[in-house]
């Protein structure tokens, strides 16, 4: 394997590694994909298949992700439905104490 690619590869690799967020995996993947097309001359030896398995992982990572996100937005969701569900039951008890306190009243009127 080239020196060039050898320092490619150890760049994608420490790319990979930091790289948090949904956008970098998918322009990291399609970097590695197009490493793909390469004609094998110029890719060298054992680097079509490590470049595939760093597309693969690095895929898994990137949908393990939406999903984890998409857990969170939905746990969100539920803890705002649940503080809208509070607010309601607190509006509902003070509209009852309310509705108490003028019956009350129109009995102490009459």
């Amino acid at each position: 394997m080239s020196a060039t690619m050898q320092n490619l590869g150890k760049a994608l690799q420490s790319t990979m590694a930091s790289t948090t967020l949904e956008h970098d995996k998918k322009v990291c993947c399609l970097g590695l994909t197009s490493l793909l097309a390469l004609p094998s001359d110029q890719i060298g030896g054992e680097a079509p298949g490590r470049v595939f398995r760093a597309a693969l992982d690095l895929l898994v990572a990137y949908k393990d992700q939406v999903a984890e996100a998409a857990k969170e937005e939905e746990a969100e969701d539920d803890d705002d439905m649940d503080g809208f569900q509070l607010m309601m039951t607190r509006i509902m008890v003070l509209t009852r104490k309310w509705e108490s306190m003028r019956r009350m009243k129109m009995k102490l009127i009459a």
